[in-house]
Formats: structure tokens, sequence, C-alpha cells
């Protein structure tokens, strides 16, 4: 992940939810995600495949909030390590959403 953006559908807060809206859930996070990337360059993408890194360290600073924190980058990054020790423990803005 370049920038840590969040998406969530209703259907991801529901408490019960049926077998197809867990599948179409899955299906708009995908749509999401391949529109997203999107607005990131393609020399972002590149860089950050070259890095080895599963996130930046600007993305896990957002994501540590959401309990997302991939432990690897942590460990092997002083840079991901600082991050994820400066990042708010609740989110300080709220994942996109749509039904």
């Amino acid at each position: 992940m370049i920038c840590g953006a969040v998406f969530q559908s209703l259907y991801d807060r529901m408490p019960n939810p049926t077998i197809a809206q867990l599948a179409h859930a899955v299906v708009m996070r995908k749509e999401w995600s391949d529109r997203h990337s999107k607005t990131h360059s393609t020399k972002e993408h590149e860089m950050l495949r070259k890095s080895g890194h599963l996130v930046t360290p600007e993305a896990l600073e957002r994501l540590v909030a959401f309990g997302i924190a991939p432990v690897s980058d942590i460990v092997l990054s002083d840079e991901h390590r600082h991050a994820a020790l400066q990042a708010n423990r609740t989110p300080s803005d709220d994942c996109e959403r749509r039904l």
C-alpha cells in the first residue's frame, strides 16, 4: 500500500451478513482497490515493489489505527518501526464507504 487508504462497504460493517453480501463486499473492495491504485503513479508502485516492503511508512502510520500492521516491515525497517510507534491508536479519519 502506498498511502494507507482503507475502504469498507456497508456489508463489511453488518453484524451478520449473508454469504451473498460477503461475496458482494469482496467484489466491491477489489473494484475500489483497482480504481484507487490508479490514483498513484507507476513510479510510486514501482518504488514500493522494489523496496521489498508491503507498505510505505506513511501508509503504515495510517493503517496501525485500523489494526493493520505488517510485522515484517516493522521488524526489518527502522523507518517503518518509527512510523508504527508514532501512529495514532484510533483512526483520525474514517475509511471510505459506500453500499
